[in-house]
């Protein structure tokens, strides 16, 4: 079972399975409820294999069929 876990600023944070390997970040967002109205997505942090890796959470929302809106994988930590 692949999970990807989300915390902070979202409205049901918590661990979600990943239903399929093309599952983006946008996905995993909608599917935790979204962002709470004092989000600040320009300092959400991304963590895959331990590894903070910059992400620009607010464009990835504002355009979520960019390419930097990628698939998440098993063990990804979405901090928002």
């Amino acid at each position: 079972r692949k999970e990807v876990e989300i915390v902070g600023e979202i409205l049901y944070p918590g661990s979600y399975v990943i239903l399929n390997p093309k599952e983006k970040i946008t996905d995993i967002i909608s599917r935790a409820g979204g962002l709470r109205p004092d989000a600040y997505p320009n300092a959400s942090q991304f963590r895959r294999d331990g590894i903070s890796i910059n992400i620009d959470l607010a464009k990835i929302l504002k355009n979520p069929k960019s390419e930097i809106n990628f698939s998440v994988q098993d063990g990804d930590k979405i901090e928002i």
